[in-house]
């Protein structure tokens, strides 16, 4: 590395601090209680059950759609590659209800009160932003409605354009692993190489409401997915009682994890 390249990484660690101290809405992912990566890698959303980790990886990805939407034309923006666990109408599903501010359950079952449908509204309304620039979704939104082996998902990876952020709604619809050990090594050197964001949601191995202190520990990843432990970047562990995203998140950057609300995104 030259100097001036060395130069330019502390002058950009002045910038961010900068940032941070005004805090600018751009930073929020270098906040440890924000479960969004700051940099290529991989993040783990991990859950009991799958509605948890499909509302947090739906909000990601509306922020995603909002940016891109209110971007001005000289701010670079992200492609979003969503692979679902069933198919889009779920998923789009909850980014309409958490766009809403509305449960899921609301939208599913259309148990909507009086005061709901002016929220649907303005969320179908922010979703559906009619701009020019976003009425062509498909160079930059992609759907892998069927389960994806582990070689194409590498390829995909490798062929995404920088700064891509592909959301993998369950780690079980990776197909094709002979041996689960390494693969989630591989997945996060491959993001980081080909400078893409990769979100991944997957299981926990206990019931945590038996325990005294509903605590939620690293030891509780599904088996396969204990390798992210020593490999991820950031690893997101949302409760099973329903709380309006009260979570551990385990941050390679720093020792000890946080306890308690989302910074919202």
């Amino acid at each position: 590395m030259t100097a001036s390249k060395f130069n330019e990484f502390l002058t950009s660690e002045i910038d961010r601090l900068d940032d941070l101290l005004s805090e600018r809405e751009s930073r929020r992912k270098a906040w440890i209680n924000h479960p969004q990566l700051e940099y290529p890698g991989l993040s783990l959303v991990a859950s009991r059950s799958h509605a948890p980790r499909r509302e947090l990886l739906a909000e990601i990805a509306n922020q995603i759609l909002l940016e891109r939407a209110y971007a001005k034309s000289d701010e670079a923006t992200s492609s979003l590659i969503i692979i679902p666990n069933q198919s889009p109408h779920a998923f789009v599903r909850q980014m309409l209800a958490t766009m809403s501010k509305l449960d899921f359950i609301t939208i599913d079952e259309c148990a909507m009160e009086d005061d709901d449908w002016p929220r649907l509204t303005t969320g179908v309304n922010l979703i559906g932003v009619s701009d020019d620039s976003v009425q062509d979704f498909e160079p930059w939104l992609r759907w892998e409605i069927d389960p994806i082996s582990l070689d194409d998902l590498l390829t995909l990876i490798s062929s995404a354009e920088k700064g891509t952020k592909i959301l993998v709604e369950n780690y079980h619809q990776i197909q094709l692993i002979a041996d689960h050990v390494g693969v989630v090594s591989k997945l996060r050197c491959a993001a980081v190489t080909n400078g893409v964001f990769l979100y991944i949601g997957g299981g926990l191995s206990h019931w945590h409401e038996v325990r005294e202190k509903k605590g939620m520990y690293l030891s509780d990843l599904a088996d396969c997915l204990a390798e992210a432990v020593h490999v991820a970047d950031v690893i997101t562990i949302l409760p099973p009682e329903k709380t309006k995203f009260a979570a551990v998140v385990f941050d390679s950057r720093y020792e000890s994890p946080y306890k308690g609300d989302l910074a919202s995104l």
